[in-house]
């Protein structure tokens, strides 16, 4: 949960998932990705998701929060430099907690080499487990091993 410098959220005060549906929201208008964990978890928990506003827009959400008029669902990782310079805040959510899964598949009618797309998907698990070993990405790894295409 991402708030402006006047929200009051504070790193080691977690937030539920029911209070953060109290609080004016923006949230992405895809169907896909933080929307649609958002909505997820309002199906567990019986409640109704409030918004104020719905953008695309990563620069349009921050500024919006920054001016202290909404919050958002945000991976601490989009705005690590906005809360290290104290223009946003942030808590941690919990019950339930937020998940998604991040995947990267390729089918046999890619044009592009195997070894290519390995390495894409090599470079990504490389950066995000540097981002969890950093504390900057509250994620686990499913698998740790990098992909061989010669051993597919």
């Amino acid at each position: 949960m991402v708030g402006g410098p006047r929200s009051g959220l504070e790193p080691s005060r977690q937030l539920t998932f029911t209070e953060l549906t109290q609080l004016p929201l923006v949230i992405p208008r895809s169907p896909t990705g933080i929307g649609k964990a958002l909505e997820n978890a309002a199906l567990r928990t019986k409640v109704k998701i409030g918004y104020r506003t719905t953008t695309d827009s990563l620069y349009v959400a921050k500024s919006l929060i920054e001016e202290n008029l909404v919050y958002a669902v945000l991976p601490l990782s989009a705005c690590r430099r906005e809360v290290d310079d104290g223009h946003l805040r942030y808590a941690r959510l919990i019950e339930p907690a937020l998940t998604q899964q991040l995947g990267v598949a390729a089918t046999a009618q890619l044009k592009l080499p195997r070894e290519f797309t390995a390495e894409v998907g090599n470079t990504l698990r490389e950066e995000v487990s540097r981002l969890i070993r950093a504390g900057r990405w509250a994620a686990t790894l499913l698998s740790h091993q990098p992909w061989n295409p010669a051993e597919a």
